[in-house]
Formats: C-alpha cells, sequence, structure tokens
C-alpha cells in the first residue's frame, strides 16, 4: 500500500512537471532579418551590444511544426525578472548568481533545447519608456548565449506591475506595451525563428478577491494586450497580416484564458486555427492548479475557497486537456 501511494506521488509530481508551461498572451518568432546594427555605449559592468546576429535566415514555417522541434525545456527564473537591486545588478538582487554561458551550455548538455528568459522591464525603463541601454544588452547577452547553441529562446515581459487589465488603464498599458515591444523587435530584427517572443505574463487583478479568475473586462483588457502586441509585431517586420493578426484577436476572445483556471483547458479546441499560423502561437499554464491540488500539502488542496476542487475530481479535466493539446501538437 506504501509502495503505491508513493507510486502516486511520483506520478503526481511528474504531471505537475509536464504541465509547468508558463503563461503568456501569446508566443511569436522573432522580427525577421534586418541589415541594420548599432552600437551601444554601457557603463564597465555591461555588455557592449556586438550584434552578432544581424541577418540570420528565417526558416517560414507554422506554429505547429516550430512547437513540434520544442521538445524540453528549462527556464531561468529570478534572475533578469527579479526586480531588487539597481541597473543591471537586479540579476543577482533575489539570490541568484550572474547568468554565463558556461551554465546555458551545461543546460544544453543536459537535453534541453528550450530556454526560457523571464524579464521584468518595468524597472529599467524611464518616464518616455525607453529601456536602459546596459539592460538591453545584458538581456541581448543572455539570449545569445541560448541561440548561439541552437537552442529555442521564450523571452518574455515577467512581473511587470506596469500593467493591470482594468478598462481605465488600458489605453496607459497598451501604450507602454506597444514602447517596450517596438524596442525589443527592433534590437533583436535580426534574429532567426529559434528567437520566440511572450507577449505578456500573468495579467491580472493583482490584490483583488478575483485576481487570477478576472472578470468579463479583465479579460476584455487582456485581449487588448494580445491585440496590441501581435500589432507592434506585424508594423515592425511585416510577416503577420492584418487577416493574420485578426485571427489571432478572434482566438482570444473564443478562449478568454485568464490565470490558471482548470474549466477553461476544455476551450483549447480553439487554439487549433491559430496553430496553423506562420508565426504565432498560444501559451498557457496551469501550474498553479495542479501545484495545488496533486503536490502541496493540506490546507491547499483546494484552487479557490469559493469553489473547492479536489486533485482526484480535477484528473479527468487535465487529462482531456492534454489529450487536446497533444492532438495540436501532433
Amino acid at each position: 500500500m506504501v509502495r503505491k501511494e508513493n507510486k502516486n506521488i511520483k506520478i503526481k509530481r511528474i504531471l505537475a512537471a509536464v504541465l509547468s508551461l508558463a503563461m503568456g498572451v501569446s508566443m511569436m518568432t522573432a522580427c525577421g532579418s534586418s541589415d541594420s546594427s548599432s552600437k551601444a555605449e554601457n557603463d564597465s559592468s555591461a555588455t557592449e551590444n556586438t550584434q552578432k546576429h544581424t541577418n540570420d535566415p528565417m526558416t517560414v514555417t507554422t506554429a505547429k511544426d516550430l512547437v513540434a522541434q520544442m521538445k524540453v525545456g528549462w527556464n531561468l527564473g529570478n534572475t533578469m525578472d527579479a526586480t531588487g537591486g539597481s541597473g543591471i545588478d537586479a540579476e543577482t538582487s533575489w539570490g541568484n548568481v550572474e547568468t554565463t554561458k558556461l551554465m546555458i551550455d551545461q543546460v544544453k548538455d543536459a537535453g534541453f533545447n528550450v530556454f526560457r528568459l523571464p524579464v521584468s522591464w518595468g524597472t529599467h525603463m524611464d518616464e518616455n519608456y525607453t529601456v536602459d541601454e546596459a539592460w538591453m544588452n545584458r538581456v541581448q547577452e543572455i539570449v545569445d548565449y541560448g541561440i548561439d547553441n541552437g537552442m529555442f529562446v521564450i523571452l518574455n515581459t515577467h512581473h511587470e506591475e506596469w500593467y493591470m487589465p482594468k478598462k481605465d488603464r488600458a489605453d496607459k498599458d497598451i501604450e507602454q506595451l506597444k514602447a517596450l515591444w517596438k524596442q525589443i523587435c527592433d534590437r533583436f530584427q535580426g534574429y532567426d525563428e529559434h528567437l520566440i517572443f511572450e507577449g505578456v505574463n500573468e495579467p491580472r487583478l493583482r490584490g483583488e478577491g478575483n485576481e487570477w479568475i478576472g472578470d468579463a473586462e479583465s479579460r476584455e483588457v487582456v485581449n487588448q494586450y494580445a491585440k496590441a502586441f501581435v500589432e507592434t509585431k506585424r508594423d515592425n517586420d511585416g510577416l503577420l497580416s492584418a487577416e493574420d493578426a485578426a485571427s489571432y484577436a478572434e482566438m482570444e476572445q473564443k478562449i478568454k484564458d485568464y490565470g490558471a483556471e482548470i474549466e477553461r483547458m476544455e476551450q483549447m479546441a480553439a487554439m487549433d486555427a491559430q496553430l496553423s499560423k506562420p508565426t504565432s502561437a498560444p501559451s498557457t499554464r496551469i501550474a498553479y492548479t495542479i501545484f495545488m491540488t496533486s503536490i502541496s500539502a493540506p490546507p491547499y488542496q483546494t484552487f479557490r475557497p469559493e469553489k473547492p476542487m479536489n486533485a482526484r475530481a480535477m484528473r479527468p479535466a487535465v487529462i482531456r486537456a492534454m489529450g487536446k493539446l497533444s492532438q495540436h501538437l501532433g
């Protein structure tokens, strides 16, 4: 009996690891090739922008086929998304060591071919939404650690306190979001499909009772974030047609994927059309739900107080959702 229970716990942990995909409103391949190259003056602790990837040939493929090439991923958490310290010192402000090429080389050698790089940008932007040059250079340096290894690198916006999906804040949030992604696209124009952009991470009603669930208004604002991200990317490289962007926005409206609520995973069928698009793919996460209901100790065996869910009751929904994702990913 003890052996059987231990086996069940092991299975739960494996399932949770498999499901721990980080949510973003969307993911898109990099901004295509460009002849542009720039040099930046940085402080002594920042890496000079040498723009090694100025015209990498882009292999046009569907998002579905691209995702199929992505096998096992590794996330550099609590590092470039850390918000303490000052300037590039933020990288180590939460206790992690400075990221090195050797570190990412070892990750690749261990069998990982996907490298997710969460980055907090808001604490490195001025009042005009201009990203600090030294910070951008450091982000690019770490991106190159993965790209130079032939890895897929996912670059996002993370732990951003400046966007909060409320109607009265939407215009300002979208203005800053567009300004940020325009700068990122400009910097990474020469990269190929191995660099993937993830629009936003965990846009939610921070500090409110429905923080992780949202409401109709907040979900609509999240959809507006997604549309702004897609349009900024499209305007920068011309690779995504207006029809593609409209299809993406329609898909987002159907899914209304907010936070990590497991019931919404049943709506994954709406992703089918989007996964056939050449340069964009949806991204989601149900890791928090899985952790709360399969690994953590009591009293954290419910998803939210007003609607208790236990692990046994949720397993069928998780299995169905993963089955649909498997169908989409071939």
